[in-house]
């Protein structure tokens, strides 16, 4: 049957003796091998990056490198990882087996990044990438790409990276071999923020007198400030207090490194001014009476700013009264344009006016007995005007007028050469008639002068609330009366003082 061709091909089969002989035939069906091919034929890979080899032409395979069976692989396809010839032995469906062509796998060494190296930096400064690899067995490296994490890429083994902003970023390092292969390793790149110089602030810049320099600085807390002032001396600290030698314009360099290293500079002038000197003159004066003071300030003043204790003022040379006695620190404050200021004070005493405030009491229908209100006060002086031409320097007169009527009496009373005076008008009257408006009211009152009761005679145009005061000789009130309300027209109300509590 070997040697049959594919198809049915017939066997006739004989047998026979001396005088006999017998045959059969019998019809045997030769079908053609298979075809197994397998592709690709050849390839070359990366260590540990399979190449996919498909076989076609059977029903069942098994796989074989380099001669040697490979159990368990026995799909179409196989993931060729190792280095050698690989084949198949396909088998059909009729049994009939064939074996492929060998296809060829040449397997490269990958490269290895070991690591990567990139410093911390500050922002806008550049970074220095540097690397460590090798390419692997029978290999170069071909090429390095670099991507920075911020957008940007680069080559080379070694590379330079400037970062405009700070933060972490991600940089990646990707090697190829001159077969292919490829090995990524990935580093965070610290970027640290530059201080940023704000502000600088100027004041207290007045001479003499040490200007106050405060920086303001954002992004990320300076650990260290630096001032230069050209070739004079300069200080340190965010806040600093510095002397100028006199008045001018001054330039500054401001250096600020931050706790990370990171260094900003700031440059600018300020201007030193001359202070104003304050002074003033003010004499001790008397209470309730007004001190004049006079601003002897020199210096391109502007604005004065006066505190005398109980008020204050601003205007150059104000006038202020001071309402009680005693030793007042007045201060005064000059400012000039420029808002340099200066400061004097002057200890002022205001010495005790006495008051001159009184009360005259009718005593006859002509004379009158008057009296300070602040009688008796040890050291003062008074003096008496009586209205008529007369006075008195006594402290309590008894003053005979001419004759009734309306009198100026005025008093001044003087102590340690402060005085005050209180005029009043005053009336000298017959203290036994009735003081009222007899006519307005047809007020009549009899007896007078009584003893133990009196009628009083009224005449009243509407009606109305009476009440009524009783005052004996010296003016003096002894008793008061509630009649209520009165209706108008004639009336006679009968008083009996006993009927009366608050009689006196």
């Amino acid at each position: 049957p070997a040697l049959a061709n594919n198809g049915i091909n017939q066997v006739m089969y004989m047998v026979s003796n001396a005088n006999c002989s017998d045959a059969d035939t019998v019809n045997i069906l030769v079908t053609a091998n298979p075809v197994v091919t397998i592709n690709p034929l050849s390839a070359s890979i990366c260590s540990g990056t399979p190449a996919v080899v498909t076989a076609n032409g059977a029903a069942n395979y098994q796989w074989y490198i380099n001669g040697q069976i490979m159990q368990g692989n026995t799909g179409n396809n196989i993931s060729a990882i190792m280095q050698g010839t690989y084949t198949v032995i396909g088998t059909d469906a009729n049994g009939c087996t064939a074996t492929s062509s060998g296809a060829v796998i040449n397997v490269a060494s990958n490269p290895v990044i070991y690591n990567i190296s990139a410093p911390a930096v500050c922002e806008g400064q550049p970074t220095a990438f540097t690397q460590n690899s090798a390419p692997g067995t029978g290999s170069t490296i071909a090429t390095y790409q670099w991507n920075f994490g911020n957008g940007n890429t680069g080559t080379g083994a070694q590379t330079n990276e400037t970062y405009a902003n700070a933060g972490t970023y991600t940089t990646q390092l990707t090697v190829t071999t001159t077969d292919g292969c490829v090995d990524s390793l990935s580093q965070n790149v610290t970027v640290n923020a530059l201080p940023s110089i704000d502000s600088v602030q100027v004041t207290n810049n007045c001479f003499p007198g040490a200007a106050q320099l405060n920086a303001f600085v954002s992004g990320t807390q300076g650990n260290n400030y630096v001032w230069n002032f050209g070739g004079m001396n300069g200080g340190i600290g965010s806040s600093l207090s510095y002397t100028f030698p006199s008045p001018g314009s001054y330039n500054y360099l401001l250096t600020v490194t931050s706790a990370d290293g990171c260094v900003s500079t700031d440059q600018g002038s300020l201007q030193m001014h001359e202070k104003p000197h304050a002074e003033f003159y003010a004499p001790n004066a008397c209470q309730f009476s007004s001190v004049n003071f006079s601003d002897l300030s020199s210096g391109n003043v502007t604005q004065w700013n006066w505190n005398f204790g109980p008020g204050t003022s601003a205007l150059q040379n104000p006038s202020y009264a001071f309402q009680q006695a005693g030793n007042y620190p007045v201060q005064l404050t000059v400012t000039t344009a420029d808002g340099c200021s200066d400061t004097y004070m002057m200890p002022i005493t205001i010495a005790p006016t006495p008051s001159s405030t009184w009360t005259g009491t009718n005593m006859s229908p002509v004379q009158a007995s008057f009296l300070p209100n602040n009688y008796p006060s040890f050291g003062v002086n008074y003096f008496w005007s009586f209205g008529d031409g007369s006075s008195s320097n006594l402290a309590n007169p008894l003053k005979t007028y001419a004759q009734p009527g309306w009198y100026i009496v005025c008093l001044t009373s003087e102590k340690e050469g402060c005085q005050s005076t209180t005029c009043k008008n005053f009336r000298i009257y017959d203290i036994f008639g009735i003081d009222g408006a007899e006519n307005e009211f047809g007020l009549t009152v009899q007896p007078n002068p009584f003893q133990n009761s009196f009628s009083i005679g009224l005449d009243l145009s509407f009606a109305q609330e009476v009440r009524a005061e009783l005052l004996d000789v010296t003016g003096r009130k002894v008793g008061s009366f509630n009649f209520g309300k009165i209706a108008a027209g004639k009336t006679t109300l009968q008083v009996n003082t006993a009927d009366y509590r608050d009689w006196e």
